[in-house]
Parts: structure tokens; sequence; C-alpha cells
């Protein structure tokens, strides 16, 4: 085969990989939408500004995690952006941005590798990520931290290279890159805001002492990268302008906040724990596995670090050794930031550092090819770069087989690590029950009864999306009884819910089943209610009396905190900041209504 044949088997093998991972991330994509609170929340918030003008978009963005901080805003002007150029406000359109970072981070991944391995190695590696599951299931629907994969690959590939161009214009183009990077990531979350300033910081030094390389040609460029992050950021300051400040106390209480009483020790061993996991889940789509097979696990994240430790050393190229440098400055830097926050830590923390998995496999494969010398020694990255392509092809295609099954059937799907459950939670079945309940009910109002207390935004934007303008209560404590309504329970087919909790005064009237989820019509038969206006949720389980103490004395604090931060609420004057007393009162600083663009003019 001569060198021109090559090129064009290895292009149409690198299309084909891109093909795959493309397929993977849009096929079928609205009607297996994960849709959820978070996302109704903020399509209902998006869709305000498509509808009245862009005055009606937020200065900030989501709440940051159990705080009150909240991120900057730049994920729903990405929401608001794919909403304008398509002319449409449908939850798929809203997850467009997210699913296109997704793939854009196919082709930096494949860029990034290059870097460090062969063009073979970099397809073999570039082609695991393309059928990851991990991946593939955060680039399938929206929500804020959904795209960091992309911006914080782009923000090292950048420094890389940055600190390896020659030509001043692409020096500048590479900050402006870095500057865009950190200033996205650190919008779609905290740690990369904290923790992207202490890797570059790290970077400086190391290229100043260890590589020997003079850092003052660079540091002129820094003015660019903060100049970008200045403009990212004029939103979030015009919000605590406005605010006197809320959001930056609630960002020095989220600083200041115990993480965990737990001593170093316990914590290293959770984040241990957590990174075994996770890395597993990445390479393979393993989910819920016995704790001594995630623990033996952990030793393959050992094996990567060391193996690039060892690549590192033994590297004489300049530039691959920093950029080796840069992937180990990537992995323990975060390893550090979460030990602190290895009791908390959610699937969604190790999207930062997605691509780190399969860098290692490549650290590992290196140095066991260069370890080992046989005649077949091709074999070694073979076998370590096929099995994380087999098991994640198998999780994806399973995953993909429930999907569809849930829209048929019964279903009893693995349960996710990742998404904790998929049954009946994509928008296929809320937009089903939505346009059942339309299309029955041919009364002035009518009442849903959802099968969860957390749907109930979930179906209000459903019937508000297929254009369904009559008046609506969606209920989940007492009922209203009137025979100008229809009324709806909508529940989980596999519960029978309906058939178990319904009694005299309930009769069936009519039914919708759409796989994982069934709706029922039902009337009140008034006869059995003694003149009563109001019943209560006949679907509502019962509690016990120990689970209504239990509610009732988490009122009771819920309460008492609330009082206590109105006594320790500072200063009400309005005359801006004023004097923080104490940390005590940063930390009650508490949440402000938000701020629009629109507001400002007022």
């Amino acid at each position: 085969m001569n060198i021109a044949h090559k090129k064009y088997v290895f292009a149409a093998a690198l299309a084909l990989v891109f093909v795959v991972g493309i397929f993977l991330r849009t096929y079928n994509l609205e009607d297996w939408l994960f849709f959820q609170g978070d996302q109704a929340r903020d399509a209902f918030l998006v869709s305000k500004a498509v509808e009245n003008g862009p005055g009606y978009l937020p200065l900030l963005g989501p709440k940051a995690g159990g705080t009150f901080l909240r991120l900057g805003p730049i994920f729903y002007y990405f929401e608001y952006l794919s909403a304008s150029i398509f002319g449409t406000s449908t939850p798929a359109v809203f997850a467009y941005p997210d699913l296109f970072f997704s793939i854009l981070t196919l082709g930096l991944m494949y860029l990034f590798l290059k870097e460090l391995f062969s063009k073979n190695w970099a397809l073999a590696l570039t082609l695991g990520y393309s059928v990851c599951y991990f991946a593939i299931q955060y680039s399938r629907f929206a929500w804020n931290p959904n795209s960091l994969p992309f911006f914080n690959l782009l923000f090292f590939y950048a420094l890389f290279k940055f600190f390896n161009a020659e030509q001043r214009k692409w020096k500048i183009v590479w900050s402006v890159a870095i500057g865009i990077a950190y200033s996205v990531a650190s919008q779609l979350h905290y740690v990369s805001f904290l923790i992207f300033p202490f890797i570059i910081f790290a970077v400086f030094v190391a290229r100043r002492i260890y590589f020997k390389k003079s850092i003052r040609q660079h540091a002129g460029y820094l003015g660019i990268i903060f100049l970008i992050f200045f403009l990212f950021y004029v939103p979030v300051i015009l919000s605590d302008v406005a605010t006197q400040g809320n959001n930056a106390m609630n960002f020095l209480a989220s600083i200041g906040k115990k993480s965990s009483d737990s001593g170093i020790l316990t914590l290293l061993q959770k984040n241990y724990f957590n990174f075994s996991k996770y890395f597993l889940t990445i390479l393979g789509g393993l989910v819920n596995l016995p704790k001594y097979v995630i623990n033996w696990s952990g030793l393959l994240v050992v094996a990567g670090a060391f193996s690039g430790v060892v690549c590192f050393i033994r590297e004489k190229d300049s530039q691959k050794k920093f950029l080796i440098f840069l992937v180990l400055v990537w992995f323990f830097s975060y390893f550090v930031m979460y030990t602190s926050l290895a009791s908390q830590l959610q699937p969604r923390h190790f999207l930062v550092i997605l691509p780190l998995p399969f860098i290692f496999l490549g650290f590992i494969a290196l140095l066991l090819e260069k370890t080992f010398d046989f005649k077949h020694k091709i074999i070694i990255p073979i076998i370590i770069f096929a099995l994380p392509v087999f098991a994640n092809a198998y999780s994806v295609g399973a995953w993909f087989s429930e999907m569809g099954d849930s829209q048929q059937k019964v279903t009893k799907p693995r349960k996710s690590a990742i998404l904790k459950s998929v049954q009946g939670e994509s928008w296929w079945h809320l937009e089903k029950v939505a346009r059942f309940i339309s299309n029955d009910c041919e009364k002035e109002t009518f009442t849903i009864i959802p099968p969860k207390e957390v749907y109930r935004s979930l179906f209000t934007y459903a019937l508000e999306s297929i254009g369904e303008k009559r008046e609506d209560s969606i209920k989940w404590g007492t009922i209203d009884v009137s025979d100008k309504e229809c009324y709806y329970f909508v529940y989980f087919t596999k519960n029978n819910y309906f058939d178990r909790y319904y009694g005299k005064h309930i009769e069936k009237i009519n039914q919708g089943n759409f796989g994982d989820m069934t709706v029922v019509r039902f009337a009140i038969n008034e006869n059995e209610l003694s003149g009563k206006k109001k019943i209560d949720n006949p679907f509502k389980k019962k509690k016990s009396a120990k689970e209504e103490k239990a509610q009732e004395e988490r009122e009771n604090d819920e309460t008492d905190e609330d009082v206590a931060k109105t006594e320790n609420s500072g200063s009400d004057s309005g005359s801006g900041f004023g004097i923080i007393q104490s940390l005590e009162s940063i930390g009650n600083a508490g949440r402000e209504e938000r701020v629009f663009w629109k507001d400002l003019s007022m």
C-alpha cells in the first residue's frame, strides 16, 4: 500500500469515527431527550426571553449545587442563541448547544491525542471516546455542566499551543482561546473558576524553574486573557452592582463553607473510590459494580498516573514533555481539589476530566510497549484500546434499547449512576401525556395529579409547549371539586397506582398508556363527598406517623433557619455593600431576586 493510499484509508477511518460519534449523540435525540426539573426551569426562563426579546435574559445563571451562589449566565445565552437560530423553543433546541460542543470535542480530542501519540493511537483512543457511554449520555440533554469536556480540553490544548507558538499573532490567538475556555468553563462549573488560575500559575512557574524557559515574553499576554474574562463576566458584575454584591458574598460564603467533618485519610479514601468508580464508568460504561471491584479498579487510575509520570521523565521531545506535564497537572490539581469535596461528588463533577481516562490508557500502552520487547508487542495497544470500545458500545446499545422499549412497554432499566433513572423521564413521555390530556378534555379547565411533586413544572411546560391555552391546575395536595373540570392522574405504569389507591368517590373514565407512563382520566362522585368541595389527593401515598413527625421537624428547622437569616441579614438601608461584620453575615447573604438586562434601564 503506497503512502497516498494509506492517507486516504486513514482519512476514511477518522471520518468514520466522527460519524459514529455524531450518530450516537444525535440518534432519536428529541424523543429520548432527558427532561426534568432543571431543564423545565431553564426552558421557562429562556423561552420568555425568546418571546419578549433579549432584555429578558438574566445576568446570572443557574445556582451552584447546595448554595445560594449563582453561576455566570453563559449557559442561558447559549440556549437563547440556539432558539434564535432555529426559530423555536422546543426542549431539543435548548439541548443543541451541549450537543454541538460534544461533537466538537471529538475533533479536539483527536488533535490533542495526536500531539501525544502516533496518529493511529490517537485514532483508536478517539474511537473509544466517540462511543463513551458517559460522554454520550451527557451530550443528549440540556444542562449547564454538559459542555465542560470541550472547554476544559480547549483550555489545556490552548495552553500547550500558546507556549509553543513562535509568531506573535498565534500567541494572541491562543491567548484568546485560553480566555474564552476559562470564562465559559468557569460559568458552567465553579470548580473551574477556582482551579484554572492555579494551573496557569503552576505552568508559568514550571516553565521557568523546570523547563528553564523564559516567561517574560509570555507574561504580557496575560492581559488578553484577563480582558476576555472581564468581558464574559460583565453581566455578573452588573448583577452584583444591582444587588449590592449579593452573589459575590454568596461566593465568599461558599469558599469558607466547611465541606466535610471527615479527616484527611477518610477523604482520601473516598476520593480514591470516586476516581476509581468514575474512571471505570467512563472507560467501560460500567455502573453499580460491587465496592471491592471499584476499589481494585483504582489500580487502573494509579497505573495511568504512574505511566504518565514515567513517560514524562523519559520523554526527550521538549514539546511533548510539556504536554505530558499539562496532563499530569490537569489530573493532580482536580484530584487535590476533589479530596476536600469527596463526600459530595456527583457524576457531573467528572465531566471536567472526561478525556483523562483515555489519555491515561495511552500512557499505559506506551509504557508497556517500551518496557516489553517482543515480536508481536503491537497486540498490547490493540487489546488496551479495544476493551473500552466494546464495553461502551454494549452499554450504549443497552441504554438505547431501554429508551426505545420505555415507549412501548413497562421496562426495568438498569439503574444508572449517571442520570439516576430513565424511566418516564424523557420528553417523549411528557409530550404524549400532555397531548392526550389536551385532546381528551372537552371542559373549560383540567386538573392533573403528577407521579411526583417535582413533575408539576414539567407538565406545565409540556402543556404550554403544545399550545394548550386553557387554565390548568397541577396538584399534589388537595383537589378542588368542580363539574367544569377534567381530572387526570399520571403515574409510572409499573406501580399501577390507580387501581391500588382509588376509592368509592373515584371513577375511571379514560386511559392512555405510553410505555413506562400512564395517564388516567377520572371523575369524582360528588354524592360520596357529603357536600365537600375539596378532597385530598386520593393517590398520594399515606405517610406513617414517624414520617409525618420527621417532616414536621424539618419544616420547623427550616423556619428557624429562615428567621435567623432575617435577623442577621444586616443593614436594610439600601446604602450599598455596608460593612461585613463577620463571616456569619456573609453566610447569611441569602438569595436576591434575579436581575435581567431590561432591569438595568429602569
